[in-house]
């Protein structure tokens, strides 16, 4: 029965799949050739055809636009209108330097307005029939009574509550024995952060039963994920090089910082000046802030932003920014809120103290207060810090810390020049979400989470 259901899925999938590339397809061939566009009548049709399909499933695929059922409607758009920005754009290029000079722009203005008005009328009905396909599944919680382990089934509630109905939380230390008579009822199991022994039975009883786990890693975990195999004899053994990046991917990431940081700080020139005209103007203080970060091996520097705040806003001593925080002035929530603030960044790139891609540059007290209780923090600094990143797109400013170590883990362990150019391409989408720029609820938020993560430590 349960494969029956996944394959359903994947039907269901390649289904949509189909019908999102037969429309674009369509509509673009309609606008080349009954419009503006009557330049191709040989083969070559075909083979443009064929690249603008490619092009749009390359950044389909960047910013996941078939994920539905598994994101909310509002995301799979903004995913869909970006791929579909960028590969008319590209479309856009590539015809006009067929034409030899920029071509008429309606006829293109005109084909994302109606692949956008197909967007919204799809993934609406698309995400509903889903759902009406695969209704909740029942699912059991195992974890402990921590404010940790909480937070995290309310997320989850949150974020997938139309896919999984959890019906019954168990805490540990409620023995597995009496944990097993549960689980016939449910499908899906999520596990918290439990005792070692309990998380190995339940991992165990789920493969041997073909139960569909979600789990919480450790940091262990994540670096486990990324280790190679090999054999001592006939003992398999999981190998940790832990060499970082080879040389040649050194000299290769370094040119890629050097040359897009170079080309954008030429680019947003205006928008540089204008935005220091801005800050000037509105209460003559400084234009940039400056402020001394973690970057590569612990080393500090000072990061350049556009200042958002009024001026002397930590005059009383470091302070996180919370939500509606009234010290960022009228002009700073604009510049925050489109991330405007960072580019004076490409500077920090430029000199060398920061890469594209990689880590958040952490603010020293933060560091500091962190790495008492978790020592594993400092594994951040293996690389250097970056401008984005994976715990930048995939959380949110105040995503817990924790979190985000297990994120920058991620990104370091899997490190590839390929997986640094999806980010960058995937940066685009964090401009359109607000929770992005969005500050901590409160300003004790940092102490909050220390004591969370204590908590969740000592009953280990």
């Amino acid at each position: 029965m349960k494969n029956i259901k996944n394959e359903s899925i994947r039907i269901f999938e390649l289904v949509c799949k189909f019908i999102i590339f037969i429309v674009i397809a369509l509509s673009f061939v309609y606008i080349l050739y009954n419009l503006q566009y009557k330049i191709l009548h040989t083969k070559g049709d075909i083979l443009f055809i064929f690249l603008y399909l490619f092009i749009f499933g390359l950044f389909s695929n960047i910013y996941k636009c078939f994920e539905i059922g598994i994101f909310r409607i509002r995301q799979l758009l903004v995913s869909y209108s970006i791929s579909i920005i960028i590969t008319n754009f590209i479309a856009y290029l590539i015809l006009s330097l067929i034409y030899k000079k920029f071509i008429y722009l309606p006829p293109m203005i005109i084909l994302i307005l109606v692949q956008m008005i197909f967007g919204v009328i799809f993934y609406w009905s698309a995400n509903n029939f889903y759902f009406y396909l695969h209704p909740p599944k029942n699912t059991l919680v195992i974890c402990r009574n921590t404010k940790e382990d909480l937070n995290f089934i309310n997320k989850f509630i949150h974020y997938k509550k139309r896919r999984y109905k959890i019906c019954q939380i168990c805490y540990e230390p409620e023995s597995f024995d009496k944990l097993i008579v549960n689980f016939k009822n449910y499908p899906v199991i999520i596990l918290g952060n439990v005792s070692y022994e309990l998380r190995n039975r339940v991992i165990n009883y789920c493969f041997e039963n073909n139960k569909y786990l979600f789990l919480i890693p450790s940091t262990e975990d994540i670096i486990l994920r990324y280790s190679n195999i090999t054999h001592i004899n006939d003992t398999p053994v999981f190998v940790f090089k832990n060499e970082g990046l080879s040389i040649e991917q050194k000299i290769i990431k370094r040119t890629i910082d050097i040359a897009i940081s170079f080309i954008c700080i030429i680019v947003s020139s205006p928008l540089l000046l204008i935005t220091s005209l801005a800050i000037k103007l509105y209460d003559n203080g400084p234009i940039l802030y400056k402020q001394e970060r973690y970057t590569k091996n612990s080393n500090k520097f000072n990061i350049l932003k556009f200042r958002s705040m009024e001026i002397n806003a930590e005059r009383n001593g470091p302070q996180i920014t919370t939500y509606n925080d009234n010290r960022v002035t009228p002009i700073g929530r604009i510049i925050r809120l489109t991330h405007i603030d960072e580019l004076p960044q490409f500077f920090n790139i430029l000199h060398g103290e920061m890469s594209l891609v990689g880590p958040r540059a952490e603010r020293i007290e933060n560091y500091i207060a962190y790495s008492k209780i978790m020592p594993e923090f400092s594994y951040r600094m293996k690389v250097k810090a970056g401008l984005t990143g994976y715990a930048q797109i995939y959380g949110q400013y105040n995503t817990s810390y924790s979190d985000k170590l297990k994120m920058d883990l991620n990104y370091i362990e899997n490190f590839s020049l390929l997986l640094d150019l999806q980010l960058l391409f995937a940066t685009i989408k964090v401009i359109f979400n607000r929770e992005k720029t969005e500050g901590f609820l409160n300003a004790n938020f940092i102490n909050n989470e220390i004591n969370n993560y204590e908590e969740g430590y000592i009953n280990e």
